[in-house]
């Protein structure tokens, strides 16, 4: 099957706007196409070395320059042959699992399944919000101070090195200094929620503290976003959990110490019961701004928002969700 180029936004005319979400999906493109960036080397020299190496390694054996060519060249077919056959026809079709892929199947595969490429696009959308904009929708979820002004971290390498947290992994934080609080924003698609999440958010936000990231005693909730929202008796249940899990001193252990850890658990603790931990769905979360984006004034100062907004929802329309059978925000 021939390589198939899956379109996902249509180009008409040029006068049609485009969505900002796919200038970040053009480092995809990148990326995959350029892998000199991200292995080292290109793939036709990676392709060479792996045959150096194997040829060294058969000492015995009398590797003249036609059977050379001839081993390179059916190596060459049997890749491209795998890669064809790793095709799909449709923009939303399954991947085929456990075969090498094409560049362009690469880029599909994270723009429409991957729960990690929707984090940073989320991240990008987030941080250009303004704060206003972004506290009047965490007060539909949390009692926020009207004049919360927010910063917003996602998950790197510069906050992991920043900060030397190394036993979790997080999506978005949104913090207020000016008013002492944390927002952690747990995005999901088709994936679980760790059992032990909310544990383990407590324990960040006691480590931020304490380490001075943020402001002592912040105020502290967690919004799961994900396919569907969650009851307020699961919910009750997560926190009622974590309460479990830190008395019986299931504490994280990925790169810090039993000691170090320990040093946490009174503040843990308290979060555990201070903390509000809320619930919602990419459709609700669509909806809204949706809904705002139509709301909000036609000056030429907020054309910004309005593609900033629009943008996103177009993005977000192409999330396809596995379980669901359809894309985690229809509009």
């Amino acid at each position: 099957m021939a390589q198939k180029r899956h379109i996902v936004y249509r180009t008409m005319h040029l006068k049609d706007r485009i969505s900002w979400t796919s200038g970040v999906a053009g480092v995809i493109r990148m990326l995959t196409w350029e892998t000199e960036n991200a292995l080292g080397i290109s793939k036709t020299r990676l392709q060479q070395r792996v045959l150096d190496h194997v040829f060294e390694s058969c000492a015995n054996e009398v590797l003249d320059q036609p059977k050379w060519e001839a081993i390179t060249s059916a190596l060459e077919s049997k890749i491209e042959n795998e890669i064809d056959s790793a095709s799909v026809e449709n923009l939303y079709d399954e991947p085929i699992k456990g075969r090498l892929i094409s560049p362009i199947e690469a880029q599909r595969r994270l723009r429409f399944f991957s729960e990690e490429f929707l984090n940073k696009e989320f991240d990008v959308f987030t941080s250009l919000l303004p704060s206003s904009v972004l506290t009047y929708y965490l007060k539909g979820h949390f009692t926020i101070r009207p004049e919360s002004q927010w910063t917003i971290t996602g998950s790197s390498n510069d906050f992991e090195a920043s900060t030397g947290m190394k036993f979790m992994y997080m999506d978005t934080l949104a913090y207020a200094h000016n008013t002492s609080t944390l927002v952690a924003l747990e995005l999901k698609m088709d994936s679980p929620l760790g059992k032990d999440q909310i544990l383990k958010y407590c324990f960040m936000a006691a480590y931020l503290e304490s380490k001075g990231f943020i402001a002592p005693n912040s105020n502290f909730h967690i919004l799961i976003i994900g396919n569907k929202s969650l009851t307020p008796e699961t919910l009750s249940t997560m926190r009622q959990t974590a309460a479990v899990q830190l008395n019986e001193k299931q504490y994280p252990k990925k790169k810090i110490t039993r000691e170090q850890i320990e040093l946490f658990v009174p503040r843990v603790a308290s979060l555990i019961n201070t903390m509000e931990v809320k619930s919602t769905n990419w459709q609700e979360f669509g909806d809204y701004f949706h809904k705002l984006n139509h709301t909000l004034p036609t000056s030429p100062y907020a054309e910004t928002l309005h593609k900033l907004i629009d943008g996103f929802l177009v993005s977000l329309q192409t999330k396809y969700s596995r379980k669901l059978k359809r894309p985690i925000y229809v509009r």
